[in-house]
């Protein structure tokens, strides 16, 4: 009897598609209006008890989050991934520092939800990883 051995095939190597975005610090206009506009309603539905309106908001911010992850999943990641974190945590203490003083004394959104506009858009404009398409002359291999 023979013996024979089993090999298995060598992996077929694909040729990588190229990124179509690559990470930059800040996003673009439209998209971080878009956010803040999103942000700011989820948090005047929240301070407001509109219970409804918070539903649909958090289904249209959940659509918009799948949206931007299919840039950030074809992006070529140049930020240290600390950046990210770090950024958002500051973000959302910030957030939360604002937004939760208004839960109990809804009068104070007049101020607050402004300030949480300006504050969300400074953040997504102009300090958040954004993803930027890159133009036809830079196109990156992986």
């Amino acid at each position: 009897m023979t013996e024979q051995t089993i090999q298995s095939r060598p992996a077929v190597q694909q040729a990588s598609a190229p990124y179509l975005y690559e990470e930059r610090i800040g996003g673009n206009w439209p998209q971080a209006l878009t956010i803040t506009a999103l942000f700011v309603a989820l948090a005047a539905s929240l301070i407001f008890q509109t219970h409804l309106l918070n539903m649909v908001l958090v289904f249209c911010c959940v659509a918009f989050g799948f949206y931007i992850s299919r840039r950030r999943a074809s992006a070529k990641r140049t930020l240290p991934i600390s950046y990210g974190l770090a950024s958002q945590t500051v973000f959302a203490v910030a957030v939360l520092a604002l937004l939760y003083p208004s839960l109990d004394d809804p009068a104070s959104a007049t101020w607050r939800l402004p300030l949480l506009a300006v504050t969300t858009l400074l953040f997504h404009r102009f300090v958040a990883p954004g993803y930027r398409p890159i133009e036809e002359g830079r196109v990156a291999h992986a």
